[in-house]
């Protein structure tokens, strides 16, 4: 898989340069013959951290557009939705209002993955004030999904 995904990581850098969203979605479906992904089963941790969060730092370029990914993280793939929505994440914290509404529905997903993606993504990011307040806001949301990120972020 290490060939595979080095592959699809060079095809979807090279198509989000570009800022082709053919060439992302070309790219991306193949995804869906990976055993991982077929199916839409439960994805293992380490394949989210691995593939999965790679691939969503790839495509928060600016030449993406933000509207596919707020499309992909709609998606009936976990996958794909994991992927758009650690690629939502740095756009959310630069106050793009879109992304910030697509990463808030993103973390009450019900999948464990899409939050693992999101908290793998934030992570790095945990000192910037932008997300202390994205952190914040989701520490006092209430909602137990969104609480989670947020503890986990800030404890990881």
């Amino acid at each position: 898989m290490n060939e595979m995904l080095r592959e699809l990581l060079a095809d979807v850098k090279a198509a989000a340069r570009l800022g082709q969203p053919e060439g992302i979605g070309v790219a991306l479906a193949g995804l869906l013959e990976w055993p991982e992904v077929a199916g839409n089963p439960d994805m293992e941790a380490a394949f989210v951290q691995r593939a999965l969060a790679l691939l969503g730092a790839a495509l928060d370029q600016p030449g993406v557009p933000t509207s596919l990914l707020v499309g992909m993280g709609r998606d009936s793939q976990a996958a794909f939705r994991a992927i758009a929505a650690a690629a939502l994440c740095g756009r959310a914290l630069t106050g793009e209002a879109l992304a910030r509404r697509a990463l808030d529905e993103l973390a009450l997903d019900p999948r464990p993955e899409i939050r693992q993606a999101i908290a793998l993504a934030l992570r790095p990011r945990r000192a910037e004030p932008p997300a202390q307040t994205l952190l914040a806001e989701w520490a006092a949301s209430g909602k137990p999904k969104q609480q989670e990120i947020a503890a986990e972020v800030q404890g990881g």
